[in-house]
């Protein structure tokens, strides 16, 4: 039987030495382990960029809806504004005091020995500023106002001493529609004055017929 002699037999153990040298599998494994670190490094860098780009846009956007709602409010505030001033002039014009109504119902007051002389009407407002509540209070403030006060007054020459009835057909003929205590009251009643032409001797008379008073609101 032959012998045969391996004589590469230690250089092929050192190879294999080397081959399975712990200390190289560990350089190798490092070495893997810092290349996927690295790849993630990165991947995660290319996500942080991305969700800061993302953030930044969602960010303006933001900005301009809030530029945009603060402009609406703006908007609404001054649309709030104009309809309160447009139902106000469409109350002022619906709801004005008119005389002509007044005039035509005087015609059916007339007596003999009354000769009006003059017709004043007077219609006053008294304007209330708002009054803001209480501040760190759930109170509700005072808004503004105005009351209105509509009155006239009829200037007459009575030669016949019928002032009182004068007074009370006024009152029959505008019931409903004046103040119920002092809707018609004489405010002047001179003393006898002689007549220019020698007819004889009147009274000037002046009547002051009042109207409920009306708050108004904005």
């Amino acid at each position: 039987m032959p012998i045969r002699i391996n004589l590469l037999a230690e250089e092929q153990a050192a190879e294999e030495l080397r081959r399975k040298d712990p200390l190289k599998r560990a350089i190798i494994i490092a070495g893997a382990v810092v290349a996927v670190v690295i790849v993630f490094a990165g991947f995660n860098t290319m996500r942080v960029k991305a969700s800061t780009s993302e953030a930044n846009a969602i960010r303006q956007a933001y900005e301009d809806i809030k530029d945009k709602e603060l402009k609406l409010k703006e908007i609404r505030a001054m649309t709030g504004r104009l309809e309160s001033n447009i139902n106000s002039l469409q109350r002022l014009a619906t709801n004005r005091f008119l005389c002509a109504p007044v005039l035509n119902e005087l015609q059916f007051c007339v007596l003999d020995g009354i000769r009006f002389t003059q017709f004043v009407m007077e219609q006053r407002f008294e304007e209330y500023a708002a009054i803001p509540p209480p501040p760190d209070t759930n109170e509700k403030g005072i808004p503004a106002k105005s009351i209105e006060h509509v009155s006239f007054q009829i200037y007459a020459d009575d030669s016949a001493g019928q002032y009182n009835e004068f007074m009370a057909k006024i009152a029959d003929r505008f019931d409903g529609r004046l103040r119920k205590r002092d809707g018609v009251s004489l405010q002047t009643l001179s003393d006898p004055i002689d007549a220019a032409d020698g007819s004889g001797t009147y009274r000037a008379i002046v009547i002051q017929c009042r109207y409920p008073s009306v708050t108004r609101e904005p």
